[in-house]
């Protein structure tokens, strides 16, 4: 039954997202309702919309593997550049929040505390620091088979 297209993968499972995302719409602690109504239902009313029109519904879809972790981490992180959103990544994977003085990886120059401190705090309260090192390793694990 694969078909990447369907997001369905080798082993039968479905492809529901980036894993930050889907911690993101089921937080720690949430009810599995909730996980059915924000994560289940999605998936399968995009399914159905495929099975009748033969097409990616109008709402869109993320892309595969490693473009589609980076496509979540740049709409969350408001970047473009897949090296920079890589080294936000980086920054963000790691267990202890990162300290004012260090040089942001935005490339600007700058110390995190004058630049993107505000939002690398934002986004570390959103999705945990594990969570974003396994997106990260599967980026690298993707990279490597290149």
């Amino acid at each position: 039954m694969y078909n990447i297209d369907r997001h369905i993968l080798k082993n039968g499972y479905a492809c529901l997202g980036v894993q930050a995302e889907i911690r993101q719409k089921w937080p720690q602690g949430s009810l599995i309702v909730d996980f059915i109504e924000n994560i289940i239902e999605p998936f399968l009313a995009w399914q159905a919309y495929y099975d009748e029109f033969q097409k990616v519904p109008p709402w869109g879809e993320r892309s595969h593997f490693p473009d589609g972790i980076l496509e979540y981490y740049a709409e969350l992180l408001q970047l473009s550049e897949s090296g920079l959103i890589k080294d936000f990544m980086t920054l963000l994977a790691r267990k202890n929040n990162p300290k004012g003085h260090e040089f942001c990886p935005c490339q600007s120059g700058k110390r995190l505390r004058h630049c993107h401190r505000e939002l690398i705090d934002n986004v570390r309260k959103i999705i945990n620091w594990e969570v974003v090192g396994l997106d990260l390793k599967q980026i690298n694990s993707f990279e490597s088979k290149k």
